[in-house]
């Protein structure tokens, strides 16, 4: 007679403790299986992306003058003044050196004078370049001929750097000395080749960002095309790649809010535990020890782990875990600004209390909210987009480009909500919940508010409009992207890679060729071009392979897209899997979960 005791479904049989243990073990591989999102590696076009990236933000950092990026020669100056073994400053306690030219070249200093191009016949041999020292040193220069006498330091110029905490610039300082330790001698490597190893530094820093966003992606339960997209969005914004290849401690605090973003995704989802509150605790902490705006992240983490804790319903486990996180980021980067409100009475002082006065006011202001709300709008929706160059003159993209871009941006977000769940449910199969995105966009929303307030303040004070820079977001950068991904792949289907392709290369060629033209000149043809590369601190032939490497990634892009997948991947999304993958069922694609809307790009692991 056959055993039924270990089937729990036959009405009047008691199951076996055996049978019991199965269920119970079933159980929970389902319930590990909802909330816990697999492991998935980054598919081959998707690391393809970040190589091009990489590459293409190295680029930016040959094609834009030295010191023409926001504050570059301030960041410059105090690295320098780090690197030479001297402390820390104080917020008002380091003056512009003079090997940043401010007594020479005034349209470094001042905002209204004109760069001029720099021809590649006036180029000195890269051998001849002076150095620091060659340049005066790090001396404060006393001798700005330009500088208006009732500003506050005269005759020195303020360095404002010392107001952020010290995480970026001691780290850069460290490159500079590990490059002179390695290259020792009486000659110090000229001034010119130094800033473009810390403009490498900075693109180092950020070429993880497509890897960053697609593992957002992944863990908010979008699809692999999702995922695909969103790793070549950071080059549909060329002023992301201008300010990544900078000397900014922007591009460290981006680095840190893409690392808290990943883990965020986690935390909302369900996938947390002591290890993953000490990690958002570590990087809260380095993002507190680099920027003010990392202040911003403080209530995205709390308001994160809140939805988790109401997702789960394990209140107490989640509490616990955000008063962790909160500790170990206190811990690692509060002393800097606890330090400060007990030296200064205020936690962040700034010189711009000094500098940024009401004798700037011009006769008969009269402050209107409506007209700084919609001039402050319209310029960081722009300067977002592209607003290249450090005074005058600037190149960005036009007006209706900027319009369409924006709109299609707002369009994939209303897309990716319309797709998204309601509710809490935290299935990985289910794909992403609209408190995810809403998460997601949160720092972004927050440091907006920030900056707007900033803006506000200094615009009742002088009369002028400051501090509106789209460059701030890019500490929130990451969540962003990956909701515009989402949304273009549910929107474009399986034509959404080959359009974001084509569009960021298209955006990137023609930014870098107006820089480049904008900046040098030299004989004709490509007369731009030549003056470029001899102004270069690298060899013509070093930048020339950049190029080169970077045509062809996208040449290997191109045919990974294009290539063959295996059988029942590339079916249209409408149709259901009848192949080997993973079958989803039939009806139309939800463009949520994992290959659920059938072709997958080649070279994807499910």
């Amino acid at each position: 007679m056959e055993d039924r005791t270990d089937l729990p479904h036959v009405r009047g049989v008691t199951p076996s403790p055996a049978a019991r243990g199965r269920r119970a073990d079933t159980r929970g591989a389902k319930a590990r299986d909802d909330v816990t999102p697999t492991r998935r590696r980054p598919p081959r076009v998707v690391l393809l992306a970040t190589v091009l990236f990489g590459l293409v933000a190295a680029l930016w950092s040959v094609a834009v003058p030295a010191f023409r990026a926001p504050d570059e020669a301030a960041h410059v100056d105090l690295v320098l003044h780090l690197a030479e073994g001297n402390g820390y400053p104080r917020f008002d306690g380091r003056f512009i050196g003079e090997a940043m030219r401010y007594d020479t070249d005034r349209h470094i200093v001042d905002l209204h004078v004109a760069w001029p191009r720099f021809d590649a016949a006036d180029a000195p041999a890269r051998a001849d370049r002076p150095d620091v020292d060659d340049l005066g040193g790090t001396t404060p220069d006393a001798d700005v001929p330009w500088i208006d006498e009732r500003r506050a330091g005269y005759p020195y110029v303020y360095n404002q750097m010392p107001q952020h905490p010290p995480l970026y610039y001691v780290a850069a300082a460290g490159v500079l000395r590990v490059e002179r330790w390695l290259l020792p001698g009486a000659e110090r490597t000229g001034l010119d080749r130094e800033i473009g190893l810390l403009r490498l530094f900075g693109v180092l820093l950020v070429t993880p960002v497509p890897l960053l966003a697609w593992a957002v992606v992944t863990r908010l339960g979008g699809d692999e095309r999702a995922g695909a997209v969103t790793a070549f969005l950071p080059l549909g914004l060329p002023q992301f790649t201008y300010v990544g290849a900078a000397v900014t401690n922007d591009t460290l605090l981006t680095l840190l809010g893409g690392v808290l973003a990943v883990l965020l995704a986690g935390v909302a989802r369900g996938r947390r535990g002591p290890r993953t509150d000490v990690a958002v605790g570590v990087v809260l902490g380095l993002a507190l020890l680099t920027k003010a705006f990392a202040v911003m992240f403080a209530p995205w983490v709390l308001v994160t782990y809140a939805v988790a804790a109401r997702a789960s319903g394990r209140r107490r486990s989640s509490g616990w875990g955000v008063l962790v996180a909160a500790a170990v980021g206190l811990a690692v980067g509060g002393w800097w600004w606890v330090g400060n409100w007990l030296r200064d009475g205020e936690p962040a002082p700034t010189t711009e209390t000094l500098t940024h006065t009401a004798d700037r006011r011009p006769p008969g202001f009269s402050a209107d909210a409506v007209t700084f709300l919609w001039t402050f709008a319209g310029r960081m929706v722009a300067r977002t987009w592209a607003w290249i160059g450090y005074g005058v003159p600037k190149t960005g993209l036009p007006a209706g480009v900027v319009a369409a871009l924006t709109l299609a941006t707002v369009a994939a977000v209303a897309v990716a909500v319309r797709a998204a769940r309601p509710g809490l449910a935290a299935r990985e199969r289910g794909g992403p919940r609209r408190v995810d995105l809403a998460l997601a966009w949160l720092p972004t929303a927050l440091i907006a508010l920030f900056v707007a307030r900033r803006a506000w303040g200094l615009w009742l004070t002088t009369g002028h409009f400051a501090f509106v820079q789209g460059r701030y977001l890019f500490a929130a950068l990451v969540g962003p992207m990956a909701v515009v991904a989402i949304g273009t792949a549910r929107a474009c289907g399986r034509g959404a890679v080959p359009v974001v392709l084509g569009l960021v290369v298209v955006l990137q060629a023609w930014m870098l060729t107006a820089v480049v033209r904008l900046a040098w000149t030299g004989t004709e043809p490509l007369g731009a071009l030549r003056g470029m590369l001899a102004w270069s601190p690298w060899p013509s032939a070093v930048v020339g392979a950049a190029a080169a490497a970077a045509v062809a990634t996208v040449v290997a892009i191109v045919a990974e897209v294009l290539r063959p997948a295996p059988a029942g991947l590339l079916r249209p999304p409408s149709e259901p899997s009848t192949g080997a993958g993973p079958s989803t069922g039939a009806g139309p694609s939800t463009g949520a979960g994992p290959a659920a809307d059938g072709p997958a790009l080649a070279g994807h692991r499910a």
